[in-house]
Formats: structure tokens, sequence, C-alpha cells
């Protein structure tokens, strides 16, 4: 009988293969240069010139500049950021789904959906922070759970947002998996998508009180204020509703099938936390689309391999 550390291995063999013939699919293929892709391109082509582009952001600037260096194009780039995930989706299946077979294997599935990396390649700079973040999240230890976030908030600053997070995952959790909390924000969130929430309210404060920020940052948050004030108006398309559509299924599982009593590891809370903390800062600027998104990054892009993470912490009982 082969025992199940042997079948684990297979399995991670056969995900990290099919994993490379995805994205190496997704890069040469499903990649268009055009928008934020073409903008990337070119900011690649002359990283040399221009070591800084992003100013305080230097992550996606530094691998830039390491790839052009080795003479690497912008496509072979791309694939080996996007190969930063795979270590961290496989931590992450060996953390929730050691003896479940059937749901690691969807887990795993769900992250070789191309739309879903084509996203990732889309949103370059926080995708490659959201890496970064993970990696925080699934370390025990202190000193390189801060030294993976400082790295994630050089990639790109709205990881900033989720320091809270970091520091006081614990008390955070026990306030996020609250039923009757949940409740609130998914009424909120419903309510949201036809009222006005905060986002207005949120950008508002940061325009007005700019000059608080040292001004090495000050030029990238402008850039960003703009970009969410400049698409204010945009709307949730049909595959935004289906994103959204999961979320609430997940809102509604934690709701009325969540095993508030069951005993969890330390890093089962912190991505649990991460999900409900991020759906929490949708919520509350989902009438902004691009804000929301962005801002909810967690919970919005990453529904569906989430999804199946919140089932394995349904099904662990006492």
């Amino acid at each position: 009988m082969i025992s199940f550390s042997r079948i684990s291995a297979y399995k991670y063999i056969l995900y990290s293969i099919l994993y490379f013939i995805v994205l190496l699919f997704c890069v040469y293929f499903r990649l268009e240069l055009d928008s934020d892709n073409l903008n990337y391109f070119n900011i690649y082509d002359n990283i040399k010139s221009d070591t800084l582009p992003f100013g305080a952001e230097i992550g996606v600037s530094s691998l830039m500049y390491f790839f052009n260096i080795l003479g690497a194009d912008f496509y072979l780039y791309t694939f080996f950021k996007l190969l930063l995930f795979l270590p961290v989706f496989i931590k992450i299946d060996y953390v929730f789904f050691k003896n479940r077979l059937y749901l690691s294997s969807t887990f795993l599935i769900s992250t070789l959906y191309p739309p879903f990396l084509d996203m990732m390649i889309f949103l370059s700079r926080q995708s490659l922070s959201i890496t970064f973040i993970l990696l925080c999240l699934l370390t025990e230890s202190r000193k390189k759970s801060i030294f993976w976030f400082v790295i994630a908030v050089c990639s790109h600053l709205s990881a900033f947002i989720f320091l809270p997070v970091v520091i006081f995952y614990k008390e955070i959790y026990r306030f996020l998996i609250n039923k009757y909390f949940q409740s609130l924000i998914l009424i909120y969130m419903l309510c949201g998508l036809k009222y006005q929430t905060l986002s207005s309210f949120i950008l508002e404060n940061i325009n007005n009180n700019i000059n608080v920020f040292p001004e090495i940052i000050k030029r990238n948050i402008l850039m960003k204020t703009g970009f969410y004030d400049w698409n204010s108006n945009s709307d949730f398309d049909g595959f935004s509703y289906l994103r959204l559509t999961v979320m609430i299924i997940i809102s509604l599982m934690v709701i009325l099938l969540f095993n508030h009593r069951a005993i969890y590891t330390e890093i089962e809370k912190k991505l649990l936390c991460i999900y409900l903390y991020s759906a929490l800062l949708f919520t509350l600027t989902v009438d902004n689309y691009m804000m929301a998104t962005r801002s909810g990054f967690f919970s919005y892009f990453f529904c569906l391999p989430w999804f199946f993470i919140v089932l394995c912490f349904i099904k662990k009982l006492r």
C-alpha cells in the first residue's frame, strides 16, 4: 500500500508540473500587451534608465532590473514572478488539507484557473505584494514574519492595510468570526451595491491629509487615490458578480456553519483572518469598484481558492 506521505509527494509533483504548463500558457499565449500590461512591458524595457519607476514601491522594479540585466525578456520575467506563488499555494494546501485529498485537489485546481493567473499577471505589483503577505502569515517566526511584511510593503503600499492582521490577528480573528458581526457585514455589502459606502469618505480624508505622509510615498498615494477617483463610476460586470456570489456564499458559510469551538492552529487562524478582514475592507468600499477590488484583493480575487479553505474550516470538528 502506498503511504499517504508518498501520495502527497506525487500530488505536489503533479501540481507543480501542471502549474508550470498553465502558467506558460497564460504568459505566452494569453498575455495581451494593452492597458497595465503594456505599461509594465514599457517600464521593463526602460528599467536600466529609470530604476525606480514606482517610487517607494521598489519590489517589482528591483525584480525587473535583476531579470533585465540577466537578458530575460518581459515574458520570462513575468513567468518567474508568478512562479513565486507555487510554494505559497503548496504550503497553504499542506497546512489545511493534509488528509483531505478531495478538498486538496479542488483547492489546487482552483489556482490553475487561467483567468485567475491572468489577473495575477495584470495586477503585477499587488500580486507580488500578496505573495509576500501570505509568506508573512505562513511563517511562525516573528522575525521572518516582519521581514516578509516589509518586502510586501516595498512591493505595493496597499500591504500597509493588512498590518493590523499581522500584529493583532488573534484579537481580530475573535471579532471577525462573530456570527452577528458577519451578518451585519453581509447586509452592508448587499446595500453597498446600490447605495454609497465609505469609499468617498476615505479618499477625501486621504487627499486632505496627504501632507502628513513622507515625500517618498506621497507620489504613490496620489497616483492611487487619483486612479480610484477617476474610476469611481466603474461598475461590476458579469464575472465580477460571479465572484461576489462566491463571497456571499462564503459569508453565509461562516455565519451558519462555522464551528467556533474547533481547535485551529495559529497559521490557520491567520489565513482565515486575512480573508475575513479583506472581505470587510471590500464591503466598506464596495460602491467604488476599483477601490473595493484592490483593498479587498484577498476576498475578491482569491474567492474560489478561499471557498475550499473555509469549507475545510467548517468540516474540522472537535
